[in-house]
């Protein structure tokens, strides 16, 4: 019961949430109508529109039009979008009311209501059911050491506490089915303690995970060297298992591309420039800082230390899932655009933003062990930091300020030294200046 009222708050808050960022992700709705409806994954029946739209969203493959994204996201969104496509008619003769609601929000004023002339509101919704079910992930991860009501506590903290809300759920792009994958697969880590057998099935998420976004190679390659040392015998079933994915991921690329990777994952984005600044930008700048944006992960480095000090504990997998943070930390660092673009907040830290909440769970445990002033102590820590980062990635998720903040008044891909002002933080835009 908990853990459905985890499920639907997540998914009922963030879906109501009216921010959209569909930017990078304006045709991954298209893209998967066009795997039910045409049987393949080019746009060639939206030309004229996509070639209306930005340039760097789209790329021509032997004279077909294809979005420039990997198509892990368009693909495994393709069930829901196509569910809501035959769904919304039925929906909208049911409620004339929405119907009425929904003719001020279409994309294009010329066109009836379709999840096509309201891809990013479908975009908006697809995401949040992805938010809400990496929520429900992280309560049963967390259920493996802390009681049903702290399992909850922390589930929430990861929906509305983090950029799960402000990112990752106000588009349909990587970030939010990124952090589904690895959850899934820490999860199926976690529960092959008392059932060795499930360690087998993890590759195919973390395999999926490649297919959304390639810097999810770090997480990959920790969880790869945990399985090899503390599961060599089952590692060549864990190796198959990946073939479930990788496969049909090879035979698309072979027969799209002529690669065995599209060209995303060719690109240029690795800049030793700006390294330093965006080493500090993507800690602590006011507009870009995962510890600006989600002060209550603060505490994580201290259950990373608490888990690594733990004698009885999974030392590797803990001290893994930590060279995890860093290493994910070096290499978004190192993108000439680390903060990002137009986005709000550590946009590049959200995919694994469920690793850090696992190193939260001994904190939480602490809640109940030691001396009362310590505990009491420790428990207003963690709720001033939370509420902190509840009400800057609240204003990231409903505020348009916080959105507005990317173009005015100078474009941030003008001018990057604007994430460094302390005079006009993105999270306070539209509070203290319009």
């Amino acid at each position: 019961m908990l853990a459905a009222l985890v499920f639907l708050a997540t998914l009922v808050a963030h879906s109501l949430s009216r921010n959209r960022t569909s930017y990078d992700s304006k045709w991954s709705v298209h893209t998967a109508l066009s795997i039910f409806w045409e049987g393949d994954t080019d746009l060639d029946e939206y030309r004229d529109l996509v070639l209306q739209g930005p340039r760097y969203l789209y790329e021509f493959v032997d004279g077909h039009v294809y979005g420039v994204y990997p198509i892990g996201t368009a693909a495994f969104a393709a069930p829901a979008v196509f569910l809501l496509d035959r769904a919304l008619p039925v929906v909208l003769r049911t409620f004339p009311a929405l119907q009425h609601r929904l003719e001020g929000r279409r994309n294009d004023p010329a066109t009836g209501i379709t999840v096509l002339s309201i891809h990013d509101g479908v975009e908006v919704l697809v995401a949040s059911l992805v938010v809400a079910l990496t929520a429900l992930l992280v309560y049963c991860i967390a259920l493996r050491e802390l009681d049903r009501w702290r399992a909850a506590l922390l589930a929430l903290v990861f929906a509305f506490c983090t950029p799960a809300w402000s990112t990752a759920s106000r588009a349909l792009w990587q970030h939010g089915p990124s952090m589904l994958m690895l959850s899934a697969a820490l999860l199926l880590i976690i529960r092959a303690r008392e059932r060795p057998g499930l360690v087998q099935f993890a590759s195919i998420p973390l395999a999926y995970a490649f297919v959304i976004r390639p810097t999810n190679a770090v997480f990959i390659a920790a969880l790869s060297i945990y399985v090899f040392v503390r599961y060599r015998s089952r590692f060549l079933s864990y190796a198959a298992w990946s073939l479930v994915v990788v496969v049909p991921f090879v035979a698309y690329n072979l027969a799209v591309y002529h690669s065995v990777l599209s060209p995303y994952y060719f690109q240029r984005a690795i800049s030793s420039r700006h390294f330093l600044e965006g080493l500090a930008g993507t800690l602590v700048s006011p507009s870009r800082g995962l510890f600006v944006f989600a002060p209550v992960l603060l505490l994580s480095v201290w259950g990373a230390v608490l888990r690594l000090r733990t004698p009885n504990g999974d030392r590797l997998l803990d001290t893994l899932l930590s060279c995890v943070l860093v290493g994910h930390w070096l290499v978004i660092s190192s993108f000439p655009v680390w903060y990002g673009g137009h986005s709000v907040g550590p946009r590049y830290f959200t995919d694994i933003i469920p690793a850090f909440v696992y190193f939260l769970i001994p904190v939480l445990r602490r809640l109940a062990e030691g001396p009362r002033v310590r505990r009491l102590a420790l428990a207003a820590s963690f709720a001033v930091l939370a509420a902190v980062s509840f009400l800057v990635n609240l204003s990231g998720a409903v505020n348009c300020g916080a959105l507005a903040w990317n173009g005015r008044p100078v474009n941030v891909d003008d001018d990057p030294g604007r994430v460094w002002d302390w005079s006009d933080p993105q999270f306070l835009r539209g509070i203290t200046r319009r």
